[in-house]
């Protein structure tokens, strides 16, 4: 996106279009420092070649450096301004490297030299695009001094500081007194400027290296940057507009806001991906070494910040966005855009919903993929999916460490444990990465209580207890330690609320009961407040569930018989 405004013309010396820089060729090196954008827009008054007055020009453009590294513009036939309009970008090794333009006649047979000029590249650095004429040098000794101009547009990016078209400090200046509004849009400006220079590294120097090195597949990189061209696309450009205005008035920046923000849809897809392109990054760096070599270097590259650290900014920058509106609201509660800032806000809150809602979706699809292919390799993918529609009624899995408290098993085993909607699986993987069912529990058969970590654990375990069965989970996070329990009792009540019409109200208590008998004295008070909670809660919106007295007696010798076993665990547990 080159927008500026036109600078002074410059005319160069032969001295300083003579100068050339003699070092081996720096496409040896690793890593280039940066990016040269160059368009070549059009030349005037150029040197008439032909026989007709006029000339068939076009430029080849290279570094000095490197010869190699040479591109050329289509010819304009018969002209002395031509039109160009074409895109080259060169990676830099140097930045005392200096870019070389010569501008030639196409004839039929050969080409005839009309003149050059060189570009140095240190002038464009941490400076915005450049527009400007050129002057271009005939040979020496050349009858004709004055050969034309060809005028280019030049931006350098570093790869280490991205997109930095302006300093912020004298892009977006302060007056003397600020007022709080004033300050919050500096920010907001100067963070977007920030931002969008991130995503150009993460284009540039992440996708666009492992494209050129073909170190993935591009369906691999797909997983992991989803359609980051698309968000680069859009905040580019909303920060080109940003540049054209040069305006730190509130309206000015909600007109370039809201022009942009109905393109802003593109966030859900990527903002959706963020699970899956970090497990891809780990798994790919695992599975193709030079894939992974490229990770290391580059996190040593950029101040120890990883590829994920900057795939993941722009979900950080959307949800961003509704904070720096509230400063703004905050900041001068009078203002009249307030409602304009209410609607941009609204729309933003939207795009995050709809972007959490397919991460969810996502995440669900692909648990359901993972347990799909463990039951099929647990080889009861016949039993447990297609009798027992268990596939259907999948609902969570986890990777977990177990102990079997019953077995004396002295090491934890790694498994699967999967929850469905009537019952529990816990898988055990074997040394091979094969598994087996462990156990297949009834959902209303088991209890999922948390074990409190002890004095300078990090540990995250729960007890699943069930008739016979006392086993030990240890879990990956304290965030997944609490899915699970609220996953597992959220079914549970699920459950017995669907059968809770035949249940009288004296064999909820005998049920409340048994419950009380568990040994994890920490989790007891919460649960039994949460289940009286929950019986106050039927006996006043079910009072029909406990008019028919007659069934009481029988009801009563179902829970005695189905809290038998229970009892028998719990005396074996207190011993």
């Amino acid at each position: 996106f080159f927008f500026c405004s036109m600078g002074k013309g410059s005319k160069l010396t032969r001295k300083t279009s003579s100068r050339r820089i003699s070092r081996s060729n720096p496409s040896s090196l690793l890593v280039p420092i940066g990016e040269l954008k160059v368009v070549v827009l059009d030349g005037a008054n150029l040197e008439a070649k032909d026989a007709t007055g006029t000339s068939d020009p076009f430029c080849v453009l290279h570094l000095a450096s490197d010869k190699a590294t040479k591109q050329k513009t289509k010819y304009i036939s018969g002209t002395l301004n031509p039109n160009w309009g074409e895109s080259f970008t060169f990676s830099v090794y140097d930045t005392d490297d200096e870019l070389i333009l010569e501008c030639f006649d196409k004839d039929f047979l050969s080409k005839d030299f009309i003149g050059s000029f060189s570009v140095l590249i240190s002038d464009y650095i941490n400076t915005p695009m450049t527009e400007k004429y050129f002057t271009l040098v005939p040979k020496p000794g050349a009858a004709i001094e004055d050969v034309g101009k060809i005028r280019l547009q030049i931006l350098f990016q570093s790869a280490l500081t991205g997109f930095t078209p302006v300093s912020p400090s004298s892009k977006w200046k302060l007056p003397a007194e600020p007022t709080r509004l004033q300050q919050v849009i500096q920010e907001w400006l100067q963070t977007e400027e920030n931002y969008v220079s991130d995503l150009r590294i993460l284009a540039d120097r992440f996708m666009g290296e492992i494209k050129k090195k073909q170190l993935l597949a591009p369906h691999e990189i797909k997983e992991i940057f989803a359609n980051l061209d698309e968000i680069l696309d859009v905040n580019e450009t909303m920060m080109a507009e940003l540049y054209m205005k040069g305006s730190m008035e509130l309206p000015d920046v909600l007109d370039v806001f809201e022009t942009h923000l109905q393109n802003m849809d593109c966030y859900i897809e990527y903002c959706s991906n963020q699970s899956n392109a970090s497990i891809k990054m780990e798994e790919y760096s695992k599975t193709y070494p030079s894939f992974g070599d490229f990770m290391q270097m580059t996190r040593m590259e950029y101040r120890g910040l990883n590829a994920e650290a900057f795939v993941v900014k722009p979900l950080q920058r959307l949800v961003k966005y509704p904070l720096l509106l509230r400063e703004v609201k905050s900041a001068d509660k009078t203002n009249p855009e307030t409602p304009r800032i209410d609607h941009i806000t609204e729309t933003l809150n939207s795009i995050i919903s709809r972007a959490n809602e397919e991460t969810n979706r996502k995440e669900q699809l692909r648990r359901i993929s993972t347990t799909h292919k463990m039951l099929e390799k647990l080889g009861v993918y016949q039993k447990l999916v297609k009798q027992h529609g268990a596939y259907h009624s999948f609902v969570y899995s986890s990777k977990v460490l177990f102990v079997d408290m019953n077995e004396k098993q002295e090491e934890p085993h790694p498994a699967f444990f999967v929850i469905f909607e009537d019952f529990l699986l816990l898988a055990c993987l074997g040394e091979d990465t094969a598994a087996r069912i462990y156990c297949h529990i009834p959902l209303l058969n088991a209890r999922l209580l948390s074990i409190p970590s002890s004095s300078g654990s990090i540990k995250h375990k729960l007890s699943l207890l069930a008739v016979e069965k006392n086993i030990e989970l240890e879990i990956q996070s304290v965030e997944e330690k609490s899915a699970l329990i609220n996953t597992v009792h959220s079914l549970q009540k699920d459950a017995l609320l669907s059968k809770l019409g035949s249940i009288s109200p004296i064999a909820l208590q005998n049920a409340q009961k048994a419950i009380e008998t568990s040994t994890h004295k920490d989790a007891l008070a919460e649960k039994k407040t949460e289940f009286l909670t929950f019986v106050q809660q039927q006996k006043e919106e079910r009072k029909d569930v406990y008019q028919d007295i007659a069934k009481c007696s029988a009801d009563l010798q179902e829970i005695h018989r189905q809290i038998e076993p229970l009892n028998r665990q719990v005396a074996k547990l207190s011993k």
